[in-house]
């Protein structure tokens, strides 16, 4: 039988291509898929901890059976991806969107775009005479990362998935707190300087719900939702946060091992290197070392999260985890 599989993020670098058609027999699961590629890409056996898999739009574990024409995804790793996407949705082509889902009746908005964010139409389409409150929250592209000079951002998703996603999580939050309508737009393909990538847009009687439900839209969407980014510097290289993320356990193990060998500082130690869950936003990860918390950025810096700690020494984190994947 015949599966449609695509590659998203460094993933499709890996393979060099999006997507292929593949002859698979009958019984066969998403394993059965992924041990395929392993075998042709040792790379992706390499991050096999870190790769989600998705079937027909779902997040799915490897033991999930394949069918004919389903649609197998490798995907980099998006927090949040054990649960399954919502199910099918009118999602539709409209105008100005790549995709989108309106709620007629509730008049929550979810889309995709490919064109400049117009906030206030989406405002505008939202906002009701019951309403004493807007709050609008717009992520803009920085000109820069630790220094490094930006020239331009480029965003990729898995778009019929992320807008199914989106939409979810959009009806969840309209659940849990009282506001009135929701939307949800990210913009895809290339952005410049200050440009938005993604806007959060809450109606409601009261500014607190209101505030709250932004910021709780704006981190799920980060964390759960297929999309993924390249960051372009000036000096001519690039950033992908997914190929900076890995497992947790393995990045445990380079952080023992370079206390092993007294590259870290000695409050680091085998057996003491604990983590929280995976909050990955904007590529960060926030990590635990013996009582002191800090994050990971998505350059590979660990910082300290109370003013005046000083991290361990990760300048030959790099070479340590290299070791532990040998």
């Amino acid at each position: 039988m015949h599966v449609r599989v695509l590659f998203f993020g460094m993933l499709k670098d890996i393979v060099g291509r999006s997507e292929e058609q593949l002859n698979v027999a009958d019984g066969a699961r998403l394993a059965t898929v992924f041990e395929h590629y392993a075998e042709l890409f040792p790379k992706l056996r390499e991050l096999s901890g870190s790769i989600v898999l998705a079937r027909n739009h779902e997040f799915c574990e490897g033991a999930a059976p394949v069918a004919q024409n389903d649609e197998v995804a490798f995907l980099p790793p998006v927090s949040g991806g054990s649960t399954p996407a919502p199910g099918p949705e009118n999602a539709a082509v409209h105008g100005r969107n790549t995709l989108e889902i309106s709620d007629p009746e509730a008049g929550h908005f979810f889309a995709l775009t490919r064109q400049p964010i117009d906030t206030r139409e989406i405002v505008l389409r939202l906002v009701g005479g019951e309403d004493g409150a807007v709050i609008t929250f717009e992520g803009v592209v920085r000109n820069n990362t630790k220094g490094r000079r930006t020239l331009y951002l480029d965003y990729e998703c898995y778009e019929p998935m992320a807008i199914k996603v989106m939409a979810e999580i959009g009806r969840q939050i309209a659940g849990s707190y009282p506001i009135d309508r929701i939307a949800m737009v990210h913009r895809l393909g290339r952005m410049e300087i200050s440009e938005a990538s993604v806007a959060i847009i809450v109606t409601a009687a009261h500014r607190k719900a209101a505030f709250e439900a932004a910021f709780e839209g704006i981190n799920r969407l980060k964390r759960q939702v297929p999309i993924w980014k390249k960051e372009h510097f000036a000096d001519g290289g690039l950033v992908r946060p997914d190929e900076i993320r890995r497992p947790l356990q393995e990045l445990a193990e380079a952080l023992q091992y370079a206390s092993a060998t007294h590259v870290a500082h000695g409050n680091l130690h085998p057996g003491n290197v604990l983590w929280t869950e995976n909050n990955c936003v904007e590529g960060n990860m926030h990590v635990m070392v013996g009582e002191q918390n800090y994050f990971l950025s998505g350059d590979g810096y660990l910082m300290p999260t109370r003013k005046g700690q000083q991290p361990p020494d990760l300048r030959y984190f790099r070479a340590a985890q290299k070791r532990t994947q040998n």
